[in-house]
């Protein structure tokens, strides 16, 4: 896993990249001086608007979301619903539901998540309590 440098045209900036491997064998490509966590990190809880990139253009959903749990993000009317990510994997769906004075942030996750889970990732900034 040592810097490679890149195929650059002629005149251009040539970078290094770090080559990886997925656990399917596929190769991978980073920035030598990323930072990354311990492979023992868990990843951080991460919410992700309805029609998101990363679930629409992701060539392989199977590596972010089970197969069963697609009717649940993609329905039928070809609407792509808010999602969540616990340990780097689609967990369940969010949505805000308001009423004034105030807007809930609703959570339902496909499965009982760990407590552990629940109780690092689940916690709104102070600071959100002050978004207009």
């Amino acid at each position: 896993m040592s810097p490679k440098a890149g195929r650059s045209p002629a005149g251009s900036v040539q970078l290094t990249r770090r080559e990886l491997s997925d656990g399917r064998g596929r190769e991978l490509f980073d920035l030598p001086a990323a930072p990354r966590p311990a492979g023992a990190t868990a990843a951080p809880v991460r919410y992700l608007p309805e029609y998101d990139n990363l679930l629409l253009a992701h060539d392989d959903r199977s590596r972010i979301f089970a197969p069963e749990h697609r009717p649940r993000v993609t329905l039928k009317n070809l609407q792509v619903r808010a999602t969540f990510f616990v340990d780097g994997f689609v967990a369940g769906t969010w949505r805000v539901e308001s009423k004034k004075p105030a807007a809930t942030l609703v959570v339902e996750p496909f499965k009982v998540l760990k407590r552990e889970a629940k109780r690092r990732e689940f916690r709104v900034d102070p600071a959100a309590h002050s978004i207009d």
